[in-house]
């Protein structure tokens, strides 16, 4: 379950037992009908605050995923809330959100549109969109003929120049060459600046270290430690 509220609350995202489980079949044995339960979420509860830019690290199978994916609304958990005050948008799989046979110009302007930018600022933001994306006359084609890096560098791009109070992203750098990489590191470190919330997935230290002022700790779809 999901609630949406633009209130003056200290609090960002709060998460309140959040669960998720798997029905696992036995192939071998169908006949007997067996079958097992995986949590890759398990009670999850936590609070991020406003301006809180937190990492979410642990080892693969872990729940880092799940859990954004969850509270993107991808999917749906087995039970428990998860409260947001202000306006959400994330980047977690390629593709999401961008509608495959419209151009990327058009999918832009779209997006643009769902976020009530004023149409007076179409023009200039989705120049910003294009060159910081880097796919050059691509912008303009339909986007089911890009590559998977041209998808997420212009998924990347258009969700960096939205103007939304949290950011839900999975692996946000480690897309594209060094020199886009930097970009949307250098782009991140300002958006922290300007106390946006952002929430994150990352397995790389160096990215954690510098971007993040907290980190939540997942092991086998439980919190070890946040802090």
């Amino acid at each position: 379950m999901y609630k949406h509220d633009d209130g003056n609350k200290q609090a960002a995202i709060e998460v309140f037992g959040l669960s998720k489980r798997y029905i696992l079949k036995n192939e071998e044995k169908r006949l007997n009908k067996q079958e097992s339960t995986f949590f890759a979420l398990k009670d999850i509860s936590f609070t991020v605050n406003r301006g809180d830019v937190i990492a979410i690290i642990g080892s693969n199978g872990s729940g880092k995923s799940t859990l954004l994916k969850i509270l993107s609304g991808i999917s749906k958990p087995t039970s428990g809330e998860a409260r947001f005050y202000g306006s959400v948008t994330s980047i977690l799989d390629i593709g999401n959100n961008v509608h495959p046979d419209l151009t990327g110009h058009e999918n832009v302007i779209m997006h643009f549109k769902l976020a009530n930018i004023p149409s007076s600022e179409f023009e200039k933001l989705s120049n910003e969109v294009k060159m910081f994306s880097g796919v050059g006359d691509f912008f303009y084609q339909p986007v089911k003929f890009y590559s998977d890096g041209m998808f997420l560098r212009l998924a990347f791009s258009l969700v960096f120049h939205l103007s939304v109070d949290i950011l839900l992203l999975d692996e946000v750098l480690s897309v594209g060459d060094e020199g886009f990489r930097l970009k949307c590191f250098d782009l991140l470190q300002r958006l922290t600046e300007q106390g946006k919330t952002i929430l994150f997935v990352s397995h790389n230290r160096l990215e954690i270290l510098e971007l993040s002022d907290k980190c939540i700790w997942l092991d086998k779809g439980e919190i070890k430690k946040m802090g």
